[in-house]
């Protein structure tokens, strides 16, 4: 409800700022107002608001409780004082009499305090505004925050006239849920699909900054089992006589595993500035099976949600640091985050010491260049 607060025009600074300053601004005076009647100090007025005075609310205990036209937090008025400064020695005396009339037995005022009654009156608001920002902190950790958990499959293409196509769902489209249920991975939603075969099937979708809901009976022939969608490494070259030429291995062979295993892969949510973004790395154990080229022998970083775009007024321009460059289908391309020519990374590396954080700072350098034309990062152009 209040998500325009993070906005970035003037009117939801000026609101967020208002709800933020009133409520600090009244704990802080509002001990300053409690520690004054714990030593004594007579309090003649507190203010909600800053003056002019709009009304006055009610009188208890000899204090004035006022409601105040400026909507800048409040004030307390102790006796001898006004809002900013002291006053002299006949404005004191007829605060005193004032309060006298009011009922107060013994009066008085800061200068008359003893020095550590003095000094609690005057830490007294930072201290409220301290135990105020734990109290916060405790109900924020006992609430938990919202995470978002399980998996997203992200729609790059659509058959015409199919039951998902005629549905509404669009190219770009985030599957999050299914019949409002969240799933692990994409092959845990294909299973699922494949048990409602022929049922009324709900998709929760984010599409672009808004979240919509599509009912749609999805009755594709469904036989046998569903496909396992994995990754796997491609073989690109082997070395001729070589031990794994000679054992049949050929250029374009797809590998499965190394004895047993072999690969590792990570999916999950970084916040750099802006956004939030979701990101896959994924890192082959051995980069070299004999003389068998297998690829980068670094870890490579896709962008998974949201997609990459290029800038709106440079349409022509291409996505800095992206590998392989392409100006069309950037989901094909993984993040540059440094120039391997320089030997920055090495299999004693850890990933989540240096591939985590240099994906954040690339990420920084993506939203600066979208705001700014001007690629601030490191990396190495291609």
């Amino acid at each position: 409800m209040l998500d325009f607060l993070v906005g970035n025009d003037a009117l939801s600074a000026i609101v967020a700022f208002v709800l933020v300053l009133i409520p600090a601004v009244l704990i802080h005076e509002l001990g300053h107002f409690l520690a004054a009647k714990s030593v004594g100090i007579t309090i003649l007025e507190f203010g909600i608001g800053m003056p002019p005075r709009m009304l006055k609310l009610f009188t208890l205990g000899g204090t004035d409780y006022t409601l105040n036209w400026l909507p800048l937090g409040g004030f307390v008025r102790p006796l001898g004082e006004d809002i900013v400064a002291q006053k002299g020695s006949d404005a004191t005396e007829q605060d005193r009499m004032e309060a006298e009339q009011r009922g107060f037995e013994k009066t008085m005022s800061v200068n008359e305090a003893k020095p550590l009654p003095r000094i609690w009156f005057f830490s007294a608001g930072a201290i409220a505004n301290f135990i105020l920002a734990f109290i916060m902190f405790v109900i924020i950790a006992l609430m938990g925050v919202p995470e978002v958990t399980g998996g997203l499959v992200s729609v790059e293409s659509l058959t015409a006239n199919s039951p998902l196509a005629a549905s509404g769902l669009q190219q770009g489209d985030i599957i999050e849920s299914i019949n409002g249920e969240r799933f692990a991975s994409d092959d845990e939603l294909i299973e699922r699909l494949y048990a409602l075969n022929g049922q009324e099937v709900t998709l929760g979708i984010v599409r672009g900054e808004s979240q919509e809901a599509i009912s749609l009976t999805f009755t594709p022939a469904f036989t046998g089992t569903p496909a396992v969608n994995n990754t796997y490494p491609l073989v690109l070259a082997v070395a001729e006589n070589s031990p794994a030429a000679n054992a049949g291995l050929q250029d374009g062979d797809i590998v499965l595993r190394f004895n047993g295993g072999w690969h590792a892969e990570w999916e999950g949510l970084v916040r750099p500035l802006a956004q939030t973004y979701r990101v896959r790395v994924s890192y082959i154990n051995k980069s070299r099976l004999g003389n068998i080229e297998l690829g980068p022998w670094f870890p490579q970083v896709w962008l998974v949600h949201p997609r990459l775009e290029k800038r709106v007024d440079a349409p022509d321009e291409n996505i800095p640091h992206l590998y392989p460059p392409t100006m069309g289908d950037f989901t094909k391309s993984s993040l540059c985050l440094f120039d391997p020519l320089q030997n920055e990374w090495s299999q004693d590396c850890a990933i989540a010491d240096t591939t985590i954080p240099w994906t954040i700072d690339w990420l920084v350098s993506y939203e600066g260049w979208h705001a700014t034309g001007e690629w601030k990062g490191g990396g190495r152009d291609h």
